[in-house]
């Protein structure tokens, strides 16, 4: 017999990954040691084929399903240790065993296991049941035969060992699909609650994502109003550092509009001025007078300047009839009121 190989990656055998997570998935779900079987997987409902009667037959005909127990003479029973590596191969082994020590023919040949013990090397205890499919046809008979219940759905079970075994060839998966209904409702129910926490703890994840946008708002709000102000605050600072250089620039200076109204009147009628240029304290007069000496004096004898110079000799002007002066003086630091 030739087996294909459907698991061949690239030339890599997966088919021993595989096996290793069915039997990990099985023990899971079938093993006593994860408690999963025992919490979700409904109990069994056993009817022995001792105890059928009429009444009983009407519960079984309502209910629709039955485990029936065949009689424990009606089956042979061994049992089988396989050492650990095995269980990847667990059912092909437990056929071969069954076919080569069963008194049927394979055709004829009905039968049923279950892991009874693992031993801590990891060995295993496997419980065999084997019985001819003519004695479980006429078992499903007993019942089939009876009134309203021809299409009764029927599993058979020997219960041998102390524990119930299944009957592969005559199962009804009725209990499995409760059993993976019950799993799946479970599932839900957890997923609901696990979407439930998720969402109650985004929730403050949400408000301060909120928060901070808010935040982040009126901060720009803040900054936009704060950079108007800072603008206004740097230009009253760069006029108040203008107006403090002016005033410390006018102040070392004296008051010119004071003493220009003092040099017109000390000014004669007969001298005219012009030009007048004032820098600093330092005052530069010239025109024409009848006679420049005698202003000179009067400038000298007011006691406003001091310094009195010509920078020039005084000219006569033939056009004008009068002498042209030029004068440079310097302003003495009394205040004029």
């Amino acid at each position: 017999m030739t087996v294909e190989n459907q698991f061949n990656l690239f030339g890599l055998d997966l088919s021993v990954g595989v096996r290793r997570l069915l039997v990990g998935f099985r023990q899971l779900l079938w093993g006593d040691e994860a408690g999963i079987k025992q919490w979700f997987c409904p109990d069994l409902s056993l009817t022995y084929v001792e105890d059928l009667n009429e009444s009983g037959l009407a519960d079984i005909a309502e209910r629709g399903w039955v485990q029936l127990v065949i009689p424990e003479d009606q089956v042979l029973e061994a049992n089988l240790i396989l050492p650990k590596g095995v269980e990847l191969y667990l059912d092909e082994a437990i056929e071969s065993h069954v076919l080569a020590s069963s008194p049927f023919s394979a055709e004829q040949t009905c039968w049923g296991c279950c892991i009874a013990d693992r031993s801590i090397s990891g060995d295993l205890k496997v419980d065999i049941v084997i019985l001819s499919r003519e004695v479980a046809t006429r078992t499903c008979a007993l019942i089939q035969d009876a009134p309203g219940c021809r299409n009764v759905a029927i599993s058979l079970w020997a219960e041998v060992f102390g524990s119930p075994i299944e009957i592969r060839q005559i199962s009804d998966e009725r209990w499995r699909q409760e059993y993976f209904g019950n799993l799946r409702e479970f599932a839900g129910r957890l997923t609901l609650g696990a979407l439930g926490l998720i969402f109650l703890s985004c929730i403050p994840v949400f408000w301060f994502a909120q928060q901070a946008d808010h935040y982040s708002t009126l901060r720009r709000e803040v900054e936009f109003r704060a950079a108007e102000v800072t603008r206004v605050r740097q230009t009253l600072v760069d006029t108040r550092s203008k107006l403090e250089s002016a005033h410390a620039f006018l102040s070392s200076q004296p008051t010119y509009r004071r003493w220009l109204h003092k040099i017109a009147e000390v000014t004669p009628d007969n001298v005219y001025l012009s030009r007048l240029a004032l820098e600093g304290t330092q005052l530069t007069i010239s025109g024409f007078a009848s006679n420049a000496a005698d202003y000179q004096s009067a400038l000298a004898n007011t006691g406003l300047f001091s310094d009195i110079t010509a920078p020039s000799a005084f000219t006569l002007d033939s056009r004008a009839g009068l002498e042209r002066f030029s004068l440079i003086m310097a302003i003495d630091g009394v205040d004029v009121q």
